[in-house]
């Protein structure tokens, strides 16, 4: 006999989705939609994290004129908002959803999430550029370090369907 277990319904919801998904549908997450997806594991894609703190034994080892003050560990550590921001980037030419682009476009950003390249031409559709990507408007210099390299839209595979995401807004 076997027992018919009934899920609540945000489950039944990423569970129906995710077999649509699967199934060959093609689901677009944008900007804070993203966390929702890696929440319920339908992304491979990571945001960006602060570095794990030291432990104490190699703080024992470490050069106490050399460590970073308190305000400089509190500020690595923490999500830095962006107000608005050109990026400079770099694309995948040959990737469906870059045909007919003749050059890679600049992006807009705002906000603080961002998301970590997957290290894969296929996946990684449009990144921001590994140097100075802001080329106009206005981010932190630790904003700006972090924005450097990362993944402002991105394509995975689900079966036989697909993700696609998108750092922030397109249309703009």
């Amino acid at each position: 006999a076997s027992v018919e277990v009934e899920l609540p319904p945000p489950f039944k919801t990423r569970a129906a989705l995710d077999a649509w998904v699967k199934g060959g549908g093609v689901l677009v997450a944008v900007g804070d939609t993203v966390k929702w997806l890696q929440d319920h594991e339908m992304t491979t894609v990571k945001s960006w994290q602060p570095p794990p703190e030291k432990k104490e034994t190699d703080k024992k080892q470490e050069d106490p004129e050399a460590s970073e003050s308190t305000v400089e560990k509190e500020l690595a550590a923490r999500p830095i908002f962006t107000p608005g921001a050109a990026l400079a980037t770099q694309m995948q030419p040959s990737h469906p959803l870059t045909l007919g682009l003749p050059s890679s476009p600049p992006v807009l950003f705002e906000g603080s999430t961002v998301l970590k390249p997957m290290g894969d031409p296929r996946k990684d559709v449009l990144l921001a550029t590994d140097e100075s990507p802001v080329i106009a408007g206005f981010a932190w210099p630790e904003a700006e370090d972090r924005l450097a390299g990362s993944l402002l839209v991105g394509m995975e595979q689900r079966g036989l369907g697909s993700v696609v995401l998108f750092a922030q807004e397109p249309a703009f």
